[in-house]
């Protein structure tokens, strides 16, 4: 993946953006919240993945950014995220999926 400068605008933004609304691991769009609300993370996600080139665009490291960010986002602690990893590996393998179709 090449870093991309409108983030925002490429395939893996949309497909993150995409996963992140519909699976809603915080059940925050099911109580609520407007789509978007995942928007900040996708964006930042779809940044640190672009930044992973050839094989390091693997499933290890993508789950290992998304839990750094998620973290940090939702202020979770070791294992409010252990709790999530179901629900992490899914969006990891989705974005995977949609990658590798690309």
């Amino acid at each position: 993946m090449a870093k991309q400068d409108n983030i925002m605008a490429t395939p893996l933004f949309e497909t993150i953006n995409t996963l992140l609304r519909d699976m809603d691991i915080e059940g925050l769009i099911v109580s609520g919240s407007p789509d978007d609300e995942y928007e900040t993370e996708a964006e930042t996600l779809a940044r640190a993945f672009s930044m992973l080139t050839g094989e390091d665009f693997n499933r290890d490291n993508l789950i290992e950014i998304f839990c750094y960010v998620w973290a940090d986002s939702f202020e979770l602690d070791d294992d409010e995220v252990d709790a999530r990893m179901e629900k992490i590996e899914a969006f990891v393998d989705g974005v995977l999926k949609d990658a590798n179709a690309a």
